[in-house]
């Protein structure tokens, strides 16, 4: 049974109320042949499935006008017929639906006991991960942090060419002592293109790279003759200073794992508490009768 669905769509700019009209006054004679949810006050129907009011009201965009609201209504109250005929035609022609329950039983099952799974982890399990933790599993675990990308750090300056007192500035780069440092913040401020401060934060080599202009090989093995250098191109003058490197291949700086680390304990520690928990429930059973084996 479909319910006056173009009576809907014929109205489309008196707004939204057009729709609720009519389910107003469809309601009365629809109740004398069909069973609706309590509470709820059905917009159109189809063999027995309905839309419903709230539903349509929660769908439509708040911000929009009257008459855009009649006519998002009115796309779609067509889009949940068109997808309900789908389905119901679907269901006529596709006999052997027993996979397709299965599928479905399989999923809803999946569902629940993760839920479950979650709310066990919340209440029960200690998730908390120590410092000594993490560094025990680092020491015992270096070939898993190997890096693919060399790691530095230091400090990038970007000037146009024409910057004042690049003398001074060369005398602050390559220092690392608090008056050399403010004395370059406070120049940087008022003068760089680009400042880019990271002695205490391990950079991936290949960030620092792509912001200077193209240079002879890669930085990485020029770093190994020397750690900072002036770069100019048509426009800019660079200043590089590196304090520490970390070459391709060597072990990942633990301040850097120490993340992932305590991400993947905590993954570990919780997938042991629930095979604990399937191991007493299993136990349980069968020591109860409850489990009958053929």
């Amino acid at each position: 049974m479909m319910i006056l669905w173009r009576k809907v769509e014929r109205f489309p700019v008196q707004g939204f109320c057009v729709a609720v009209v009519l389910a107003l006054s469809l309601s009365s004679c629809w109740k004398r042949t069909a069973t609706f949810e309590p509470g709820r006050t059905p917009v159109v129907g189809l063999e027995g499935s309905y839309l419903y009011l709230d539903e349509l009201e929660k769908a439509i965009p708040h911000d929009l006008s009257s008459e855009d609201s009649a006519a998002f209504a009115s796309r779609y109250i067509r889009n949940w017929l068109s997808e309900l005929l789908l389905f119901k035609n679907a269901e006529r022609n596709i006999s052997d639906t027993w996979d397709i329950d299965r599928q479905v039983e399989s999923y809803r099952q999946a569902l629940i006991v993760h839920d479950y799974e979650q709310k066990l982890i919340e209440q029960k399990l200690d998730k908390s991960i120590s410092d000594a933790d993490i560094e025990e599993f680092y020491n015992e675990n270096k070939n898993l942090f190997i890096l693919d990308d060399a790691l530095v750090k230091g400090m990038l300056l970007k000037l146009p060419l024409n910057a004042p007192d690049q003398t001074k500035v060369r005398g602050w780069y390559v220092k690392t002592d608090d008056a050399s440092k403010d004395e370059l913040d406070k120049y940087a401020m008022l003068n760089s293109v680009r400042y880019e401060v990271f002695y205490d934060k391990w950079t991936p080599i290949s960030q620092i790279e792509s912001m200077l202009p193209p240079h002879d090989g890669p930085l990485e093995n020029r770093l190994q003759q020397k750690r900072n250098y002036e770069l100019k191109d048509k426009e800019f003058v660079y200043f590089l200073n590196i304090t520490d490197l970390l070459k391709k291949g060597e072990p990942e700086p633990l301040e850097r794992a120490s993340g992932e680390i305590r991400m993947l304990l905590r993954n570990n520690r919780e997938v042991s508490f629930i095979e604990r928990v399937k191991d007493e429930l299993y136990e349980s059973a069968v020591s109860k009768n409850r489990v009958v084996f053929y």
